[in-house]
């Protein structure tokens, strides 16, 4: 008998420790970043930027003026041209990370082909106290665009960062335009 109760105990300790093992988080799951949601025209409030996606427009064709000269690019699916407004909250910061969850569970990251024009909002330095305003750009297959969800983050990386959660509802229903023309009122 007396035996049995240290044999109990040390079943019960090792049979603790497994449970422990397969219960406990990953490095991914405790590093991960820090989901902010919300939905088109929401503004979102983050540790180091404030994000607001103010609309959002379709179309085949990209078409620009860069150097003084008109730019078309062109796709095989859907140009979403998001038209945003940020501004930092404590110090200077750029926003480099951009992509669209689709509903199948791809991703797609922001594109940099008009990496010439302005008012991308990854060429821009957000300050405190100083709102811009600027554009985010996916090229996706068409079918991707209902109940996708866009992505914006600090850095590709950030863990235990804030990272934004826009859900896309209902844009599959807005107009396809052949162009969307960015200006420079834009």
């Amino acid at each position: 008998m007396s035996i049995l109760k240290p044999a109990a105990a040390l079943v019960l300790a090792v049979l603790a420790l497994a449970v422990m093992q397969r219960t406990a988080p990953g490095y991914a799951d405790i590093t991960r970043p820090i989901t902010v949601s919300g939905k088109l025209g929401e503004r979102l409030t983050g540790r180091q930027f404030d994000i607001r996606v103010e609309s959002v427009r379709l179309g085949r064709d990209l078409v620009y003026e860069a150097y003084g000269r008109r730019q078309t690019l062109t796709t095989n699916g859907v140009w979403a041209l998001l038209e945003v407004s940020a501004e930092a909250t404590t110090e200077s910061v750029s926003i480099i990370a951009a992509s669209w969850r689709a509903p199948n569970g791809a991703r797609y990251v922001a594109s940099k082909r008009p990496s010439t024009y302005p008012g991308m909002l990854s060429l821009q330095r957000l300050e405190p106290g100083l709102p811009k305003r600027g554009f985010i750009l996916f090229e996706l297959p068409r079918d991707q665009l209902a109940g996708g969800t866009v992505l914006i983050a600090r850095t590709e990386f950030a863990p235990l960062d804030t990272e934004f959660a826009f859900h896309m509802d209902g844009i599959d229903t807005l107009p396809l335009q052949g162009e969307l023309v960015l200006t420079a009122d834009d």
